[in-house]
């Protein structure tokens, strides 16, 4: 019975009258302009609707005003879909996730940078952070308290160039080589353990971890105040945060919110320093000590440095860059300019 209402459907089909007819070319062509429309649409709806901005870092005073500014709400209107802040164990772990697309953006030292630059990892600096004027040293535990005494040592510092720039300094200025040194790899959540359970007899550190082993009864050996500006932290993105309205402006929260709380810090607000030294398991009288051993450019500064054709801190640059080709840091030995997206900083940001 169904197949004979199917032969009645298809008699009844066939004596239809025809349907309005088209060239089959045109009727390929427009389907296919339909197609190409709703692709073009379906990208532009991609790139305005992208994932959260992920920014990450290590723990360090200099970044901690990002933090600061997430726990006092400052990115709240971001952070639920457009922003979010991810505390890493290293500057390893930073570099690593940076380059495998798990970050867009990034708080790193320029020789960091550098040698992403090196093995041509693309990005652009938006931000300097601070300049490091004793924040970094090399400490030595009970057995050493000159830099005399390093000869033949367990000297621990992070697979990265920032502690091998700091222990170049310290050597020129004692005289000794890095085959005098018995060198030990240990990442940043390793150092105060290490030296205090006497797998090393010196270390390269930073704070808060520095203010930490000090109060403890290490030596200071050295510091980054004369290691001549060396060490300088930056706020990187990748170059597709520049191209989506949507992640150009949780960038420039991340950047006020950062800004704001730099400046109520600097300006002896005594419960955010209260709040900033907790997450830092510093008191606050060690985090204002710590603080005074950084420069953190405001605004102003900021442009200062990084602003224009031929901005003032490209000497630090390509200071920084032959000391680390010096010492096979990188495979270039060019001279290298970072670049640079400075509207960011500008008083009046996008």
């Amino acid at each position: 019975m169904q197949r004979e209402n199917d032969r009645e459907n298809d008699k009844l089909n066939s004596a239809a009258p025809p349907p309005l007819w088209r060239p089959p070319r045109l009727q390929t062509l427009n389907s296919l302009l339909l197609m190409a429309w709703l692709m073009l649409c379906a990208a532009g709806a991609a790139a305005d609707h992208r994932p959260p901005l992920r920014f990450g870092s290590n723990l360090w005073i200099g970044y901690e005003p990002f933090y600061l500014a997430r726990q006092q709400g400052l990115y709240a209107a971001h952070e639920a879909h457009a922003l979010r802040l991810i505390q890493l164990s290293s500057a390893s772990d930073v570099l690593h996730a940076f380059r495998s697309g798990r970050l867009e953006v990034a708080a790193i030292t320029l020789d960091e940078a550098l040698r992403l630059a090196d093995e041509g990892t693309p990005f652009r600096t938006v931000l300097l952070i601070d300049i490091s004027n004793g924040a970094d040293a090399l400490l030595g535990g009970p057995q050493v308290s000159t830099l005399a005494e390093l000869n033949g040592k367990r000297v621990g510092v992070e697979d990265g160039a920032t502690g091998a720039i700091l222990l170049h300094h310290a050597l020129n200025k004692a005289g000794l080589t890095p085959a005098q040194l018995r060198i030990v790899p240990l990442k940043f959540d390793q150092h105060r353990q290490a030296l205090q359970q006497g797998q090393v007899d010196a270390l390269v550190t930073f704070d808060p971890v520095r203010s930490q082993l000090l109060a403890g009864g290490a030596h200071l050996l050295f510091d980054s105040s004369e290691a001549a500006s060396s060490i300088v932290d930056l706020l990187i993105v990748t170059p597709e945060v520049l191209k989506s309205a949507e992640q150009r402006a949780a960038l420039t929260a991340l950047i006020r919110g950062y800004f704001s709380m730099l400046a109520q810090l600097r300006g002896g607000n005594a419960n955010l320093l209260a709040q900033a030294a907790a997450n830092l398991e510093l008191t606050p009288e060690q985090l204002q000590q710590a603080m005074q051993l950084i420069e953190q450019p405001d605004r102003v500064r900021n442009c200062a440095l990084l602003c224009g054709t031929a901005p003032p801190f490209e000497a630090t640059v390509r200071q920084v860059s032959d000391i680390m080709a010096a010492r096979n840091l990188l495979r270039r030995t060019d001279q290298f300019e970072l670049p640079i997206d400075d509207r960011f900083i500008r008083v009046d940001p996008p």
